[in-house]
């Protein structure tokens, strides 16, 4: 019996050291400086300081600007695609002379934004060749 409860211990002590450093990963905030305008989900916001990150322990990402203090949730983070230990950065798709936002990665998760239906139209009708563009995010 004893060796019974020494081993649930320790399995729930291993549970929960394993929880909490999931949890650390997956509520690092990043910061980006973004030198231009753009737009999320049909909501545009003007250049400048961005946090993007998970909304408490949700899942749930949103980006911050950071002087209005204006966020937005973008949808549930996945784990998975192009991670790598160097890579944290924002991917923006410039049709027309506006920016989009479509990707985020990091080292933790991939984020891939859905296009709205403005978006879609716009970029059929674009007169100029659609160019992708990557801004650094920082921790």
């Amino acid at each position: 019996m004893k060796s019974l409860l020494v081993k649930a211990g320790v399995l729930a002590g291993l549970m929960l050291m394993l929880g909490i450093a999931g949890n650390a990963q997956s509520s690092q905030q990043y910061r980006a400086q973004i030198p231009f305008d753009f737009q999320v989900k049909g909501v545009s916001y003007t250049a400048g300081a961005f946090s993007v990150g998970p909304v408490t322990n949700s899942g749930a990402l949103a980006i911050l600007d950071r002087k209005s203090g204006k966020m937005q949730v973008l949808g549930i983070t996945q784990l998975g695609g192009e991670r790598s230990a160097d890579t944290s950065k924002l991917i923006f798709v410039k049709a027309n002379g506006s920016y989009t936002l479509s990707r985020i990665v990091t080292p933790t998760f991939e984020f891939k934004m859905k296009a709205t239906w403005a978006d879609a139209r716009m970029a059929k009708n674009a007169s100029e060749k659609k160019e992708t563009v990557a801004v650094d995010l920082r921790h």
